[in-house]
Parts: structure tokens; sequence; C-alpha cells
């Protein structure tokens, strides 16, 4: 008998520019009051979840019979069955079958040019008139600056419909979806992929939702004890900032836990709103829904309902590349 399949996800390796993200001070966990919380008769209160919310009843597991033509994964398109023939085979015709006609070949006349009838020169259209221009002396050439453009699985501006990351969930795991219903984690071919081009060494993201907390990654290629965090450069050139760069950084610094302080920070109605966002985020992962409720309030859950990672745009009134706004 085989032994039972056993998954591990992908681990990504740190880098030079994740070396404050893996060395991350501890910090107490807060947990909201239960005040913010009323009990309900459905179930008791915990010190670390607040009471459940009434159930409501949720139809039969049967797969959605209602399709919409904005969806992404399109109804797969049927065809029509062709009429079997139920019957007996039908018998051979002895009528013998008639031979074809042959085809008469008619003779291709001889080309002739058609003169023209404005004379022998041809006369040009209006939109295909074109002025001689003196070429530019070898010296005096300029080279045209690449245009800087981002990953797709960044890019803010046209999200990639097929790619999902989750940043509530406790597991680091972009995917991508191959099909419905049908994930497959990002490769680590892709992660390392640089994450502009032309590449950069320097990066700095925002999320107007918590300004408080800019996400940096510079190059730190040794730790206090002088040791390398990852392979040496080539030739002594500083590595890109790559795509699992960003996606890690990002990841690793919604989910640390915030402070008493941040949490005195907020008004009474953020208070309740940010208790609310943490208990769900603890109750969507049932398998180890206590131990993230023991971990307290961690940034992710200042966006609230605004978890699903969407890309990123260029910081508006910067004329600089190393600076981005994370959109969620």
């Amino acid at each position: 008998m085989s032994s039972p399949f056993l998954y591990s996800p992908q681990s990504y390796h740190p880098t030079p520019y994740l070396y404050p993200y893996y060395n991350q001070p501890h910090v107490s966990p807060f947990i909201p009051p239960a005040t913010l919380f009323p009990p309900s008769p459905q179930s008791p209160a915990t010190p670390y979840l607040p009471a459940e919310q009434p159930t409501t009843p949720t139809t039969p597991n049967t797969p959605r019979r209602v399709h919409f033509e904005d969806e992404y994964w399109a109804r797969p398109q049927t065809r029509p069955r062709r009429p079997s023939w139920a019957g007996t085979t039908p018998a051979m015709s002895s009528m013998p079958i008639p031979q074809a006609v042959p085809l008469l070949q008619t003779p291709i006349a001889p080309f002739q040019n058609r003169r023209h009838s404005w004379g022998n020169q041809m006369q040009q259209p209006q939109w295909l008139s074109y002025t001689p221009q003196q070429q530019p002396v070898p010296f005096l050439f300029t080279t045209q600056t690449p245009e800087f453009m981002i990953h797709p699985l960044l890019n803010g501006e046209s999200p990639r419909p097929d790619f999902a990351f989750d940043l509530s969930s406790p597991t680091f795991r972009p995917v991508r979806y191959i099909g419905p219903g049908q994930p497959v984690a990002i490769s680590l071919a892709e992660m390392r992929e640089p994450a502009t081009h032309p590449p950069i060494t320097r990066m700095r993201i925002v999320c107007d939702y918590i300004p408080q907390w800019p996400i940096d990654l510079e190059y730190t290629p040794y730790d206090v004890h002088g040791e390398h965090l990852s392979m040496p450069s080539i030739n002594g050139a500083i590595p890109p900032v790559s795509l699992g760069d960003v996606l890690f950084a990002i990841h690793r610094t919604l989910h640390k836990q915030i402070t008493h302080l941040d949490w005195g920070r907020l008004t009474l109605s953020e208070e309740i709103a940010i208790a609310r966002a943490y208990t769900r985020r603890c109750r969507s992962i049932p398998s180890v829904a206590q131990l993230e409720a023991s971990q307290g309030v961690k940034r992710v859950d200042f966006l609230l309902d605004r978890f699903i990672f969407r890309g990123l745009i260029r910081a508006p009134g910067v004329d600089r590349y190393d600076e981005w706004k994370l959109i969620v």
C-alpha cells in the first residue's frame, strides 16, 4: 500500500532584498477586546474569537447553472449532434455510374500591358506621398531611451484576470489559473524574473490605506554575521529587484503584528471594523484559526475587505521609477 501524498508548497529562498523581512523583531500580539463583539445565542464568544453570526440557509452543493457574459472563463461551446442512422445498411445500387464529363481547357490569353490614360508616368495617391529627407550625420545620431515597463503580473493598470494573490492568506502562494478552478503556483523561474524593464535595484511601495507602513526594497548583500543571504552576484553586478522580491515583501509586510500604539491611534469605528476583519480572516482558515487568532491583529487587517492584490502603478506626481503605489 502506497503512502499518502503530502503536498509541500514551493519555498521562496531569501534574496539580498528581503533581509529586513526575514529578520523581524518579535512583537507582542495585540488581540482586540471582547467588548467589541457582543455575544449571540448561536455560539458563545471565546477570548480569541467573538460569537458567530447567525448562518443563513444555503443552496444545495450543486454547480451554478447561471452564467454571465462578462465571466472570464466562458461557458464551453457545444455543437448539435448529427442524427444517427438507426436502420439497416441500405443495399448497394446496381446502376452504373456515368462517366465524368471532361473539362475543356480554355487557352489563357496573352498578357498585355495596358497603357496609362495619362501617359507613361504613374501618378501616386495622396496617402503615399513621400518627401525625401536628408540622412543624419553618423556622429550626430542619438539613441532613444527605452520604454520603462513593469512585469505583467505586477501591472496595476491592466491586471491579469488569470493571476490571483490573496494577501490575507497566512501562506505565501501567488497562483495562476489555467482553467476554471485549476490554480497552479507561480514557478520559481518566473519568480526570479526582473520586476521591471529596464531593471532597477531599489523600490518603495506605498498603499493609500496604510501609508504609515511603506515597503522598501534595497540591496543588502550581508547579514549581521557577514554571511551572504544568497548566491553572490556575477562579476560584482548588483542583481535587480525580481518579481518574487516584490510579492514576498508585500506579503511579509502585511503579516507583521501591530503594536498597542498602532491600535491606540484608531477611532472607535475603526477599531470595530478592524476587529471584524481580524475575526473574518481567522475564521476563513478553520484548520489554523486558533493559531492565527493567538497572533493578534496584523497589518493586513487594516485593509478590511481589500486583501486581493491588484498590481502596482507609478506613484502620482513622481518622475522616478522606484516609487510605486499598491492597488488592492
